[in-house]
């Protein structure tokens, strides 16, 4: 079976080698977002920026074009945005269903692409959640197992002490999973609110406040016993457990059967990377700070820091891959060094080195020094100061700020200044009234320095509360819209418009056991000066299917006329997002292909386990527009190599064979 395997792999790494041309990759381009999360109410607006680099780590030129898309919610004004020192940057309005949004951004004159994932959820206070955190001391150790994403923490005398908002426990031993806040506790002493209970085990939803234990209860029940030629009655202790229910209404007997699953623990012992610490804080979206942290590597100390901190979204199990890579024998470095580490300020110097490649394999050069500074009120406030590529000429400076003055209102604003020769602002107010909300955004754009160029932004909107449609499971909003535009430099140009938009929504159509569907349209009617487009509609209609063990997709239809995206991706597009696991073959797709225009991106990759030690996997990313092409093919050969995984890699992007050091592979 491994000498046909082998004689496999080896023809069809001849026949791909072949076949595939040799395409040069001439820059990295990297996306993010603010703010990282938003909801899905059809208008908030999400700033998402490019920025694009050449082989060596410099900006690329200015007037580079990039092409945004996304699979959910629309772009503002254009999807095709020329690069300005080294930044290109689009608004994306958010989706009226809630899901996560796939965006793309493509270069390609220099053969560049990436995405990035954003969250729309369904409430404002949903945002608020992201924001919060568990805390965690122990008078003995607190140990984070990175593979399961486990924090076990034991402690003498309830030594473990937990806090999370009104919820408080001191306990023997605990265990949180940290994305999900599900917590269990062996001999415990629990308070959530005014209510408070000691229990022998306790298991606790943290954000759902609902929980449930057992507790140790003592009587004294009477027994016959013999005294003599007769009997006599006494009193004799009796141990019993019995289950309670936790809210915050109060602790209540429990009622019907006991599933006492959630009380196990899990054996973490066997774990291939821990933290282990005194303190630790736990952000459920994002990850764990840990105050004089000891890093172990299959059960050896690697490392001791002062102040540490574990990403949450990271794949691998192996701690210390989060700042090394290597892909087709290009290094990449990404080193957070901390200079303070608290659940409210975060501080750090972070050294960069090389930037990989967001699809395919293989990394740009290029060395950075960053300052970051961040700081957190809770649900109140949050925000952020960075200082990247200190000590080089083109160093730059961005503030963000989100602001919750109140459970109805919200406030953003961003501020950056990309290699210190242009200046972009962003500020964003929304506030929520009885049965309608509005919201403002202005935003402006400048250089600094070299040609002079300004763009600015104003729109102002006023929608309705969605209105259930009688017994259909649509809701429809409506509302007021007004924007102005104006671009002043070499070609200058304005526009000015308000108009009456109305949307409809679907609930979650439940069409069958395997497939559901959502549907959303939007229409909005423009008057005023310089419109390009007085009638503008956008439909959505996913379908969510799972046919079959192990088998995922989404097909997307979507339908756009605004004056804008349709002559960048087309009036009508079609996409597919899948995923199939079969046995020892992974295979994942996505499809993106417009019915008008000639754009078309697909993204292939297969994924084979050959034997417990050797893996083969192959990538295909395909981006056409009007004529442009960008094409990488990847070929990977693993071995597993103790807790890591090494390979020989080819890429048609580098058009060379290389070396991969893969982490680890869990089946």
């Amino acid at each position: 079976m491994l000498r046909n395997s082998a004689r496999w792999i080896a023809l069809f790494a001849i026949a791909f080698l072949s076949a595939s041309a040799a395409v040069a990759q001439k820059a990295s381009l990297t996306l993010s977002c603010f703010p990282a999360i938003s909801v899905a109410d059809g208008r908030s607006p999400v700033t998402v920026t490019a920025e694009v680099r050449d082989l060596n780590g410099s900006f690329v030129r200015d007037g580079t074009p990039v092409v945004f898309e996304s699979d959910k919610g629309t772009f503002r004004a254009k999807n095709v945005v020329q690069t300005q020192n080294g930044f290109a940057r689009a608004i994306l309005i958010a989706p009226g269903i809630a899901g996560t949004a796939k965006v793309r951004a493509n270069v390609f004159s220099l053969n560049a692409s990436a995405s990035l994932d954003i969250d729309f959820v369904n409430d404002r206070s949903m945002l608020d959640s992201a924001k919060e955190y568990v805390e965690v001391t122990s008078n003995e150790s607190v140990v984070y197992d990175t593979q399961d994403r486990i924090l076990d923490a034991t402690g003498k005398d309830k030594g473990v002490s937990l806090r999370y908002r009104d919820i408080t426990v001191k306990a023997d031993q605990i265990q949180l999973r940290a994305t999900t806040y599900e917590l269990r506790a062996r001999g415990a002493h629990v308070t959530i609110g005014k209510f408070t209970g000691d229990f022998r085990e306790f298991a606790i939803k943290l954000n759902l406040h609902k929980g449930f234990g057992l507790v140790t209860t003592e009587k004294k029940i009477p027994v016959v016993v013999r005294a003599g030629m007769g009997a006599a009655v006494i009193l004799q202790d009796s141990t019993s457990l019995e289950a309670y229910d936790v809210s915050l209404s109060g602790i209540t007997p429990h009622v019907g059967e006991i599933n006492l699953s959630p009380l196990t623990f899990t054996d973490t012992s066997s774990a291939l990377s821990t933290v282990e610490a005194k303190r630790a804080v736990v952000f459920p979206s994002r990850g764990v700070q840990f105050q004089k942290a000891n890093v172990r590597v299959g059960g050896q100390s690697v490392m001791s820091l002062p102040l540490f901190q574990v990403d949450l979204n990271t794949s691998s199990p192996i701690i210390t891959e989060q700042f090394v890579d290597v892909s087709n024998s290009a290094l990449s470095v990404n080193y957070p060094y901390y200079l303070s580490l608290k659940p409210g300020e975060t501080s750090l110097l972070r050294f960069r080195y090389g930037n990989r490649y967001s699809s395919g394999l293989g990394a740009t050069g290029g060395t950075y020094l960053d300052y970051e500074y961040n700081w957190n009120r809770g649900a109140k406030m949050e925000g952020g100061l960075a200082v990247t590529g200190l000590a080089r000429d083109d160093w730059g400076l961005g503030l963000r700020q989100i602001w919750t003055p109140d459970p109805s209102s919200s406030v953003t604003a961003q501020i950056d200044l990309p290699a210190h020769k242009s200046l972009f602002s962003n500020f964003g107010w929304s506030k929520h009234y009885s049965g309608f909300q509005s919201t403002v955004t202005a935003q402006q754009g400048r250089n600094l320095d070299g040609p002079r160029f300004q763009s600015d932004l104003v729109s102002l909107n006023l929608d309705t509360d969605p209105i259930p449609m009688g017994k259909t499971p649509f809701n429809l909003s409506m509302g007021l819209t007004a924007q102005q535009r104006r671009i002043t430099g070499d070609a200058s140009e304005s526009q000015a418009g308000e108009g009456l938009m109305a949307r409809i929504d679907s609930k979650t159509l439940f069409l069958d056991p395997r497939d559901t569907l959502t549907v959303s349209y939007t229409a909005t009617h423009w008057a005023g000066s310089d419109i390009t487009s007085p009638f503008t509609q956008d439909a959505t209609i996913n379908l969510a299917s799972n046919w079959a063990q192990g088998l995922y997709l989404q097909t997307s239809y979507e339908y756009a006329q605004d004056g804008f995206s349709e002559d960048v991706l087309g009036r009508h597009r079609l996409m597919l997002d899948g995923l199939y696991n079969l046995g020892r073959a992974n295979f994942r797709a996505f499809v993106s292909k417009s019915l008008d225009l000639d754009r078309l991106t697909l993204n292939l990759g297969l994924d084979y386990k050959v034997s417990p030690l050797w893996r083969v996997s192959t990538g295909y990313w395909l981006d056409r527009y009007s004529g442009d092409d960008f094409l990488e093919q990847t070929l990977v050969l693993g071995y597993r190599l103790g807790y890591r995984e090494i390979g020989l890699s080819y890429s048609t992007r580098t058009n060379r064979i290389g070396f991969e050091l893969l982490g680890t592979r869990f089946d």
